[in-house]
C-alpha cells in the first residue's frame, strides 16, 4: 500500500484526513474491516496521530526534492 508515492507523479501531497481515509478504505477493501468515521473511535485517534507524522514526512520529502 503506497499512499505517499505515485510512480507517475512522485511524492503526493496528502492531508491527514486523506491519509486516514485511504487507510480505512484499504482495510475495508482488502480485509473486510469496516471502521466508522467517528472521531472518537480508537482507530481514528491512532490513525490520525500516525498520519500527522506521515504528513510531516511527505512535506520534508517534497522540500528535499525541490532542491
Amino acid at each position: 500500500m503506497s499512499i505517499v508515492f505515485d510512480s507517475d507523479f512522485g511524492i503526493l501531497k496528502r492531508t491527514i484526513k486523506d491519509i486516514v481515509r485511504a487507510k480505512r478504505e484499504y482495510l475495508r477493501v482488502n480485509y473486510g474491516i469496516n471502521i466508522d468515521d467517528s472521531n472518537s473511535s480508537i482507530y481514528n485517534i491512532i490513525a490520525s496521530s500516525l498520519a500527522l507524522i506521515e504528513e510531516e514526512i511527505i512535506n520534508e520529502l517534497n522540500l528535499f526534492f525541490l532542491k
